[in-house]
């Protein structure tokens, strides 16, 4: 063996394994394999570490080996490359932002999106219906007679799977909505006015004879001028909403579809938007028995 050579199986340096517990580092639990290096020998390890183009194997029964990525044979250099982007997900997982409240249907994953609406209004929204503008450091929405229609604002947000949050006031508005678009038509909405909310699978056709899949309403009560943090779950053909403590949900198999774009409605008078977050969501182990504790309480409703 080539005590020196950075293509041969050698045991870890003390100096390298300081430098692979560095912040630079990802860790994770790996799998056995067998592994092949540019001379052709093998050994049976498993990935412990990489970090500045060198790659740290453990034996199995104990004893960890270094060597250099270009060392490794190609199939081996792939499974690190795959192995680096699967702990660089993990870790932006661990990094992001968490809900303010404990999600039901999913848990989340990566952020996908984020804009407090703190300062002014990104070029990539659309706000080609209504009144919009930033207010005292939020997103205000109105409704203009003259356009004989809500006012629509939204933009290009791809997702299939997504966990999505965000606060509202309504300062006379009649009612509220955050919906979701396929380049088609619209898919789902969550709704709010001053007495409750709903969540409901849209009308996909208009024209055509598809119709609209409203789940149940639930009534509250949501004040002028007090903010209200509202969150969406889609999960698969499952959608959930939550207002407040209370919570509507209901399935159809459009919500599994890839969605495309996204953003708020607002009917009459004005309403406020601030802290919007959108998550990819992930299954959640704990949801069939939260979804049976739900329906037995929709049902005492």
């Amino acid at each position: 063996m080539k005590k020196n050579s950075l293509i041969s199986w050698r045991p870890a340096t003390a100096a390298l394994v300081l430098l692979t517990l560095g912040p630079s580092t990802i860790h994770a639990e790996e799998a056995y394999r067998i592994w092949t290096n540019q001379e052709g020998r093998t050994i049976e390890a498993k990935l412990v570490a990489a970090a500045n183009d060198m790659v740290t194997l453990q034996k199995r029964g104990g004893g960890n080996y270094d060597v250099a990525l270009s060392g490794l044979s190609d199939a081996d250099s792939a499974y690190v490359s795959e192995w680096l982007t699967r702990q660089e997900k993990m870790e932006a997982i661990e990094n992001a932002p968490k809900p303010s409240g404990e999600t039901l249907l999913a848990t989340t994953g990566a952020l996908i999106f984020s804009d407090d609406f703190g300062k002014e209004i990104a070029s990539d929204w659309r706000a080609n219906i209504g009144e919009w503008a930033i207010t005292d450091g939020a997103l205000m929405g109105k409704e203009l007679a003259k356009d004989e229609h809500a006012a629509v604002f939204k933009r290009a947000l791809p997702m299939k799977d997504a966990v999505i949050e965000f606060e509202v006031k309504l300062d006379g508005a009649k009612n509220i909505s955050f919906g979701i678009d396929d380049d088609a038509d619209h898919i789902c909405r969550l709704s709010l006015d001053p007495e409750g909310f709903s969540v409901r699978r849209d009308d996909h056709d208009h024209e055509g004879p598809d119709k609209a899949v409203p789940f149940p309403r639930v009534a509250l009560e949501a004040k002028p001028g007090e903010w209200q943090t509202v969150r969406i779950e889609i999960l698969g053909e499952t959608m959930l909403g939550q207002v407040q403590d209370s919570v509507s949900f209901g399935s159809d198999p459009l919500l599994a579809s890839a969605k495309t774009k996204a953003g708020f409605v607002v009917s009459g008078e004005t309403a406020s938007f601030r802290n919007l977050r959108v998550w990819e969501a992930l299954p959640n182990e704990d949801w069939e028995k939260t979804q049976r504790k739900l329906e037995r309480d929709l049902e005492r409703e």
